[in-house]
């Protein structure tokens, strides 16, 4: 059986909202949003933002495995755009397959088509750290990653003088 990756379009809405309410169960268990929240979340601000926020999928025999979603911000290093990986997912049953790598490779390929000098993401320290190493990727080391959310976020926000 072979493992396509492509870009996902608006014809796998449903199978997207499905693999996104996996990924959701994944990490937070009961309180992931359900395949229908997804759906609708979906048509409202994801679909329609496809020019910002691209999503690639790895699709076998018509059911989608896995998913990486991304977006080219500028400006990158050098000269350059920067591809930052917001995620990477495959399903439980199609772990351990190489799909991952697939995955990673065909967005690898994504920045240097479009003249990205690299591939950034965050990941929480999981058995997922020995998968991104072996891809050959490295943990810097003099980055901090910051979150403003909750209270502080709505705070701060209130101090901007909206026009």
């Amino acid at each position: 059986m072979t493992v396509d990756i492509r870009h996902a379009t608006a014809a796998d809405r449903d199978a997207l909202a499905e693999l996104f309410h996996d990924m959701d169960r994944h990490y937070w268990g009961d309180e992931a949003p359900s395949a229908e929240d997804w759906r609708r979340f979906l048509d409202a601000v994801v679909l329609p933002a496809s020019k910002s926020c691209e999503i690639v999928v790895a699709e076998e025999d018509g059911l989608l495995l896995g998913l990486a979603t991304f977006a080219i911000v500028y400006p990158g290093s050098q000269l350059t755009g920067q591809l930052f990986l917001k995620e990477i997912f495959t399903r439980a049953e199609a772990r351990s397959r190489g799909i991952g790598r697939q995955v990673m490779a065909y967005v690898a390929g994504q920045a240097l088509t479009r003249g990205c000098a690299r591939v950034d993401w965050v990941a929480e320290d999981t058995r997922a750290m020995s998968f991104y190493g072996a891809l050959g990727a490295r943990t810097l080391e003099k980055r901090v990653y910051f979150r403003l959310d909750g209270e502080a976020l709505t705070a701060l926000a209130g101090e901007a003088h909206v026009q």
